[in-house]
């Protein structure tokens, strides 16, 4: 395994990664050549053909053992087989794959292959072998499918030069019988070399691997599949050159074997089997890769977007063709000898890093002058512009998205009310708290130059990987809980009971308002099958719509106006007054925060945990357990309160559960959101 260093979070210290995911894995396509052993045929990705693995010791290792041998005895398909390789390499485990394509030409008719995954994690490839196994028999069935009707047509061409061998023969050994017409000295010797009992064993063997593989050619779903790969390939040799080369190659190893240049290459046993095989192990590739460590750093279980699977065969035949290492790959297996130094598709994970491109990073990395991550200041420019003026489903921004007039709940204006705003509060309110401190160091969160996050779905991601979590939820949390240290556990109680949190700021806080929304949007409690909605920033008027739709929004407040004067005058009534529509206005400048303190046991280590903490990894880890707790409290709480708790029901029983207060409005609030839970 290649091990390369990974770019380095600013959130993070500097420490070295210990998760073996540093090395990635790959896979390795062999043949075991009757002439100069085993050999590597390619490697996915291609670039580890010129990376310090010991590919030979590799193959030699894995090849070693012929576990398809053959007895002896009548022509017969030989069957897969499958072994896991324990430490080929020392911290290198593979899954390999033995297979056999026939070839008239090789010895016992037999070409042996195999298909290795390999990889540092033995506990990841214990869980993924059964998926595993299965993937790589439904690569290597089409790719032998292939490998048949290519074989069969070998056949039918040998039984015809047979059958035309036996008939000169008799012909031949007719004349010579009857010495009606003498053979000439060229037709003798050739009639000598003839042996009839070795030409009608051969002609009979041949018609017995017929009958052999003809069961074997009825599959008209891989018939129709190999089809397609045929037509596309076909379609597109004139338009990419890696087709063209691979096309190219199969007609060269074609006439050579006709022209009996030894045996043909792999390539040539199954054309379009290959080709789909090469996509298949890509795609094996990049559905395995991923650390056994990875985990959805979210709180709480959030919907992911799902990828649409494609439609019909030559959509996925199409997809193959537009992917870049799809096609290096292939233009790999046509010409062994030319493999790239670097990765060049962005779909499947990749851990290794150029030097050059490290040293790259590293050197900008410490010319910027402040803790942001890459980003370059044109690609701030345009996220900062895509904040403003676009609004895209449920998470983006927003310019008057409702009008004040249909407002779904209209209140009379309260001119004259005294509710602190703009993130003040009054001194011996009940239940709210102002966490502004004028002491406070220096914000590291810069509004000038850090870019607005772009909107990304949750993923897993390695616990252990210090730049994995980027532009995801859940990115910075570290910070926010560092930066407004009086005010963010507030805020995830706030967050915990439903309510909804606006950050407010002036037009220069844009970025650092979609920087703390994607923080916080890991920490959001969704209903079953949802997912968090978000307002990143809203130029206008706050009406209840955008109150009761979302669970955070960015709201921007011009200069010399307040909070206040930002909410339609119909609704600071609702907003404001009313439990089930109100909020907690957080001043991203000032650090003031409006809303409900929190006061209790089960959140209570987030006023000091999080300073302790490294990384966003471990705080988000953290706070999961925070989550496991709350929802065994959720559990008990549906428990005991029976089937249809009502309210008087639900207070008694956090009564009993010594749930009092803040603690038992999280509880309470939680049970009525989260999908129903077992408990083992």
């Amino acid at each position: 395994m290649a091990s390369t260093k990974k770019n380095k979070d600013p959130d993070t210290e500097s420490v070295s990664d210990p998760c073996i995911c540093t090395q990635e894995d790959f896979i390795i396509f062999a043949e075991f050549s009757e002439v100069t052993g085993p050999i590597p045929l390619l490697t996915i990705p291609t670039y580890i053909e010129d990376s310090d693995i010991d590919l030979n010791s590799i193959i030699l290792r894995i090849m070693s053992v012929d576990y398809q041998a053959n007895s002896g005895g009548p022509f017969t398909l030989c069957q897969d087989a499958q072994v896991v390789r324990p430490e080929v390499l020392p911290g290198i485990y593979a899954y390999v794959h033995y297979l056999t394509l026939q070839d008239l030409q090789a010895r016992g008719f037999v070409r042996p292959l195999c298909m290795a995954y390999l990889t540092p994690d033995r506990l990841k490839l214990d869980s993924i072998l059964v998926e595993l196994r299965e993937h790589f028999l439904q690569t290597t069935h089409i790719m032998k499918f292939n490998n048949r009707q290519w074989f069969m047509e070998e056949l039918c061409k040998a039984l015809h030069n047979l059958k035309q061998m036996q008939t000169k023969y008799f012909y031949l050994k007719q004349r010579e019988e009857e010495g009606i017409l003498p053979l000439t000295p060229e037709e003798k010797m050739e009639l000598n070399k003839m042996d009839i009992s070795q030409l009608v064993h051969q002609y009979t063997e041949y018609i017995h691997m017929q009958h052999v593989v003809e069961p074997h050619l009825c599959d008209e779903e891989s018939r129709a599949l190999v089809n397609s790969w045929k037509c596309e390939l076909v379609l597109k040799e004139s338009s990419l050159p890696q087709v063209e080369s691979f096309l190219s190659q199969l007609k060269r190893d074609r006439l050579d074997k006709a022209g009996g240049k030894g045996l043909c290459s792999v390539l040539a046993l199954s054309p379009w089997g290959s080709a789909a095989a090469l996509w298949r192990m890509i795609c094996a590739l990049r559905q395995y890769c991923h650390c056994s460590m990875e985990q959805e750093l979210t709180m709480f279980p959030q919907e992911k977007a799902q990828a649409e699977a494609s439609e019909s065969v030559s959509d996925f035949v199409e997809q193959a063709l537009s992917d870049s290492e799809y096609l290096q790959v292939l233009s790999s297996l046509a010409n062994p000898k030319e493999s790239c130094t670097s990765p060049t598709s962005s779909v499947r994970k990749s851990f290794t890093l150029v030097a050059k491109q490290e040293a790259s990073f590293e050197l900008k990395q410490s010319n910027s002058g402040d803790d942001l991550s890459s980003d370059s200041v044109a690609h701030d420019a345009l996220e900062y512009m895509e904040a403003n003026y676009l609004s895209t489903g449920t998470e983006g921004s927003s310019y008057h998205s409702l009008p004040e007039s249909i407002s779904p709940t209209p209140y009379t204006a309260h001119t004259n009310s005294n509710l602190p705003v703009d993130g003040s509060s009054e001194e011996g309110s009940e239940g709210f708290v102002d966490v502004s401190d004028e002491c406070v160091s220096a914000d590291s969160w810069s509004e000038n130059s850090e870019g607005a996050e772009e909107e990304t779905e949750p993923t897993p991601v390695c616990v252990w990987g210090h730049n994995s979590l980027f532009n995801q939820p859940g990115h910075r949390i570290l910070r926010f809980f560092q930066s407004f240290n009086k005010a963010a556990h507030h805020v995830v109680y706030s967050l915990l009971i439903g309510r909804t949190v606006v950050l407010c700021g002036t037009e220069r806080s844009i970025c650092k308002v979609s920087r703390i929304i994607t923080a916080l949007k890991a920490l959001i409690p969704v209903k079953e099958g949802g997912k968090p909605n978000v307002i990143r920033w809203h130029c206008g008027i706050l009406v209840t719509f955008h109150i009761v739709n979302n669970q955070i929004i960015g709201l921007c407040v011009p200069e010399r106006l307040s909070v206040y004067d930002m909410i339609s005058h119909k609704d600071k009534l609702n907003i404001f007054l009313l439990p089930q529509n109100s909020v907690t206005i957080l001043n991203v400048k000032s650090k003031q925060l409006f809303g409900p303190a929190y006061s209790g046991r089960l959140l209570a280590s987030l006023e000091t945990i999080p300073q302790l903490q490294t990384c966003d990894q471990s705080l988000l880890l953290y706070l999961q357990v925070i989550s496991i707790t709350l929802q065994e409290k959720v559990f008990v709480l549906r428990s005991l309160a029976g089937l249809e708790p009502n309210t008087n029901k639900i207070r008694n029983t956090l009564k009993q559960m010594d749930l009092k207060g803040c603690d038992g409005e999280v509880v309470k609030y939680l049970s009525s959101i989260l999908p129903s839970i077992e408990i083992i």
